[in-house]
């Protein structure tokens, strides 16, 4: 065997070797959605809401109280 066989045979190997996959892979997959209406509490519009909803707590107690 000449040296150009001995390294055309060693190329053959290493190139078939790491084409073979160890683990299934899945054709494609599925892509993570990227949520980009993150809710931002620092935002005014946030802020407000929150008073909101404090504002509607406080009354349902009022109600509670007044009603017993």
């Amino acid at each position: 065997m000449t040296n150009f066989e001995q390294w055309l045979k060693a190329a053959n190997e290493v190139t078939t070797t790491s084409a073979v996959a160890l683990k299934d892979q899945p054709l494609g997959g599925k892509k993570k959605k990227k949520n980009e209406n993150i809710y931002d509490g620092r935002t005014r519009e946030a802020k407000k809401f929150v008073e909101r909803m404090l504002a509607k707590r406080a009354a349902r107690e009022e109600a509670k109280k007044n009603a017993k």
